[in-house]
């Protein structure tokens, strides 16, 4: 029976060989029949997640994250569940982050490197330090036409759910950034200004103009 999932695992590995990744799959397949062989996995579990790194690729997403966490698993001799757990995550992660950056080039904003893109946004997402629906209503902004969507991403990384401030006046900052071409770093200086403002008491509006004064 092993000998019949060894040779459907090849069978899939070479299928994959189209789309750039055969050699890199085929590697982590041997490696999974190696733990097969060992009787660390049970044979449904290699099928399982052999079709879950089917499932992603065929849906579009990167391959190389979910490829390095089977590696990962398998190097720290992790059970099939840790893997299993893990790579779904991963993969719903990718998922989210393809369907935002997908409705960002729709938008009219410029992506110029979709995987690596949604490979770096997954991550944010992932460590929630990016708001999604923050993300997606700068979408709109007449400031966004043709940015890169990379800026527009690390711009929101930076006044991600730790910066304590109403989302209006965080879209305000992005306008702010996006119309003055303000780096990181100035974005996070607004930020913390802004935050202090709003501790002291003082009139966060009055505080925006003064700032948008600045940076004329």
């Amino acid at each position: 029976m092993k000998k019949i999932i060894m040779v459907s695992l090849l069978m899939i590995a070479f299928c994959w060989s189209f789309s750039g990744w055969g050699q890199e799959v085929q590697d982590v397949i041997d490696s999974i029949n190696a733990q097969n062989n060992q009787e660390q996995f049970e044979e449904h579990d290699s099928e399982q997640i052999i079709h879950i790194l089917l499932d992603a690729e065929a849906e579009g997403l990167p391959m190389r994250p979910l490829l390095n966490k089977v590696r990962e698993g398998l190097a720290k001799r992790a059970d099939y569940w840790k893997i299993y757990d893990v790579l779904v995550r991963k993969k719903e992660f990718l998922k989210q982050a393809k369907s935002i950056v997908d409705d960002a080039g729709n938008c009219g904003l410029y992506v110029d490197s979709e995987e690596r893109d949604v490979e770096d946004l997954a991550k944010l997402l992932e460590s929630r330090d990016i708001d999604e629906g923050l993300l997606r209503q700068t979408f709109t902004l007449t400031e966004c036409a043709g940015v890169e969507f990379r800026t527009m991403m690390e711009i929101c990384s930076r006044l991600g759910d730790g910066v304590v401030l109403d989302e209006e006046v965080k879209k305000e900052i992005i306008e702010l950034a996006l119309g003055q071409k303000l780096d990181e770093s100035s974005v996070v200086v607004i930020a913390d200004e802004l935050e202090d403002a709003n501790l002291r008491g003082d009139d966060i509006g009055a505080t925006l103009v003064k700032i948008r004064r600045r940076y004329k």
